[in-house]
């Protein structure tokens, strides 16, 4: 994440995901797939799921990743997990659901993307990012986030930012990895009072 590449088509910034990415197509525009990088030896497509039929998927990946993430035995009721999302969904006309889906045709990743706030049109949040803890590593995170980049810079956004929880170790490595640089201070989760760091990347 150290280097920004260009997004203009997309092409190039999936061609530059690292780990012998390469762009096998990217269709954009009105075209349901995004792109089918080859990452880690695992192609992985990236979808816009304009209909949400994988609302349920992208749920359970959620309340899985989390649970991984901090170490707890069980996952959150899928029905909370689902409501978050759809929230994040619900806020503008704008939103997006991301699906990511490897070569078996399993959904193994999403993401959510939404203006920031109705007085600022221009800049994006990627709100929830989750890919299914057992395939971390094959590559779905990175298409997703530069699927991702290259679609709101199409829709006419000019930045991105989110949010990760500063002791979130994978995450961070990859966001900085791919160009997302750290704004601002370290400030506390509003509920559970954990450290949260902001990222940007600049379309």
């Amino acid at each position: 994440m150290v280097v920004r590449p260009p997004l203009s088509a997309g092409v190039a910034a999936l061609a530059t995901a690292g780990s012998r990415g390469l762009a096998d197509q990217v269709t954009g525009g009105a075209g349901r797939v995004l792109a089918a990088p080859r990452l880690h030896n695992t192609c992985v497509q990236v979808i816009v799921d304009r209909s949400r039929q994988h609302l349920a998927d992208a749920a359970r990946i959620w309340a899985e990743a989390t649970a991984a993430r901090d170490g707890d035995a069980e996952i959150a009721p899928l029905g909370f997990s689902r409501d978050l999302i759809q929230q994040a969904l619900d806020a503008s006309p704008r939103s997006l659901l991301l699906i990511s889906v490897d070569e078996s045709g399993a959904v193994v990743g999403f993401a959510t993307a939404a203006p920031r706030s109705p007085g600022d049109e221009t800049t994006a949040e990627l709100r929830y990012i989750g890919v299914r803890p057992d395939a971390w590593g094959r590559g779905a995170g990175s298409s997703l986030l530069l699927s991702a980049a290259a679609l709101l810079r199409e829709a006419g956004f000019t930045r991105a930012i989110l949010e990760v929880y500063a002791d979130n170790a994978r995450a961070v490595r990859l966001y900085e990895k791919l160009g997302w640089c750290r704004i601002g201070a370290a400030h506390p989760h509003p509920g559970s009072r954990r450290l949260l760091e902001d990222y940007s990347l600049d379309l």
